[in-house]
């Protein structure tokens, strides 16, 4: 049948044609003709890039959920941008809700889990916290959270819900019945938090929205994932905890303030958490947008960017407040600069490593072949200026033996493994024609391995989602470095990847079985070409 037969087939009266606005989501937003068919239209089943197929008849779609998320994000930027037009200043004394927060009043959880199963949820929660974000202080957060009593540090509904999700998916037997209504909760809850003005509702808020955005990483569900980490930067900014202390920031009227500026902190704990919030934000922002290849949303070297170190205040302690008029400045670009500091928290170390593994990206993005003398002069300058200050952390890095008693052993496995992976994404673009880049990634790449056996990572309960970046990039040049050596390939190499891998295939988490399932295919295609 020649071409213009199968048009005119395919517009005649017999075709199906559907009313307006019955086509899927996607094939409206990609203006394609859509047949309808259900669960998932003719375009959708033949598109890669479309493994979900929506349509608007069928109910709120999980994308217009997150779009009107997105539009209640906004909602709030723009409140915290224009200030409290209404003459309403952000005060401590607005209650977070109306009523004082009890599982009661939660509607989500009135008779859906037994109790034990929600008390066991949040021992779960508190015995892996560490691992999945959480930046606020956890003796004050969970008598909080276990009080029966009103007060300031109640915890948000939107905060709770994030909280009690994490733990119900750590338990498979209570998360097959409730973990994906206790999900849509928490959804819900984080979005509508946004538009709370009481201090506390923004900082839980930004805590909520890093929980979600973990466990959605974690799940394979990357879009909400970015979603939820650009809202808590985005809350970030806007509340201005990036000039915590700065020296740089901009005087503060203390009438009408600035716009989106909280109240002071009423104690140490509560200025330590605002610390802990932009540097744990930072650090999910940068291990992303470097897995990406997209910049940060901080330029460092902008006066008063950067709030202090986490841990740089009295030897880390929270509870124990700043020398008066304590001020610090150019935190990261100091850092950067290779200037000593004497910040040693695990919180400083993996904000640092992400720091690194986002500048190692930038760094070798702007690298091209054939480059002018100029351009290769300023390339050569940054590179080895970023190289001497990852040579530095590296060799200050604490042991294995010594994280050990400091954080746990995926933290340990996430941190070692960022800081190492920056040098070798470094190196990686003159892996093939430079043998000292080769020394030093295949180097790093030792010592990735080394700490992933010393902590046996097939028996933790959680790996940092960053951790299927890391092992596929690792992963990715060691396959290019077989495969350019071929029958001439040393040993090293290939036992380096194989241990990674049989790793990656031992660990249950979706996000790191796709990575896996990524890499055994480039392995087997670069196999069957050699």
């Amino acid at each position: 049948m020649s071409n213009s037969a199968q048009r005119d087939k395919s517009l005649s009266p017999s075709a199906t044609i559907l009313q307006k606005g019955s086509a899927c989501l996607n094939c409206r937003r990609r203006k394609i003709r859509c047949d309808g068919k259900r669960p998932r239209c003719g375009p959708c089943v033949s598109s890669d890039a479309f493994s979900d197929c929506e349509y608007a008849d069928t109910g709120t779609t999980r994308t217009q959920a997150l779009e009107a998320q997105i539009a209640l994000l906004q909602q709030r930027i723009s409140q915290l941008e224009q200030g409290d037009r209404s003459g309403t200043p952000l005060t401590s004394s607005q209650p977070l809700y109306g009523d004082p927060l009890t599982l009661s009043n939660l509607p989500l959880f009135t008779g859906a889990v037994p109790a034990s199963s929600l008390d066991g949820a949040l021992d779960r929660f508190f015995l892996h916290c560490a691992d999945i974000g959480f930046f606020l202080n956890v003796s004050e957060f969970r008598n909080a959270a276990s009080s029966a009593t009103s007060s300031r540090d109640r915890p948000s509904a939107a905060l709770l819900s994030a909280v009690y999700l994490w733990g119900i998916h750590l338990d498979p037997d209570v998360a097959a019945a409730h973990e994906s209504s206790f999900l849509t909760r928490a959804v819900e809850l984080t979005a509508q938090g946004l538009t709370s003005k009481h201090p506390q509702a923004v900082l839980q808020c930004i805590q909520a929205a890093v929980l979600l955005a973990n466990y959605f990483f974690r799940n394979k569900r990357i879009l909400e994932g970015r979603y939820q980490a650009s809202a808590a930067m985005s809350l970030v900014i806007s509340s201005r905890l990036h000039m915590i202390r700065s020296s740089e920031a901009p005087e503060i009227d203390s009438v009408l303030g600035l716009p989106g500026e909280l109240p002071d902190p009423v104690d140490a704990i509560e200025e330590g958490e605002r610390i802990n919030a932009f540097w744990t934000v930072l650090a999910l922002n940068n291990s992303w947008t470097a897995a990406e290849g997209t910049p940060s949303h901080l330029s460092y070297s902008a006066p008063g960017d950067e709030s202090i170190f986490p841990g740089q205040w009295t030897c880390g302690s929270m509870h124990r407040p700043f020398a008066a008029g304590f001020r610090t400045s150019r935190t990261v670009q100091n850092f950067l600069d290779n200037q000593p500091d004497n910040s040693k928290s695990v919180l400083s170390l993996h904000a640092k490593a992400s720091i690194l593994l986002e500048q190692a990206s930038r760094v070798t993005y702007k690298f091209r072949p054939g480059m002018g003398q100029q351009e290769a002069s300023q390339f050569f300058a940054c590179f080895n200026a970023l190289e001497q200050v990852i040579i530095r952390f590296l060799t200050e890095l604490p042991t294995v033996q010594a994280f050990s008693t400091r954080t746990s052993p995926s933290n340990t496995l996430l941190i070692t493994a960022l800081a190492h992976a920056s040098m070798v994404r470094l190196h990686a673009p003159f892996l093939a024609r430079n043998p000292s880049s080769r020394g030093k990634v295949v180097a790093s790449t030792r010592a990735i391995v080394q700490v992933l056996q010393a902590v046996e990572v097939d028996r933790l309960p959680i790996v940092d989602s960053v951790m299927g970046i890391i092992w596929a990039m690792v992963c990715q040049v060691l396959i290019r470095e077989i495969s350019a050596s071929g029958r001439n390939a040393s040993s090293e190499p290939i036992q380096l990847l194989n241990t990674i891998m049989a790793a990656m295939g031992r660990i249950r988490s979706p996000f790191i079985e796709a990575q896996f399932d990524l890499i055994v295919k480039m392995h087997n295609d670069a196999r069957t070409q050699s």
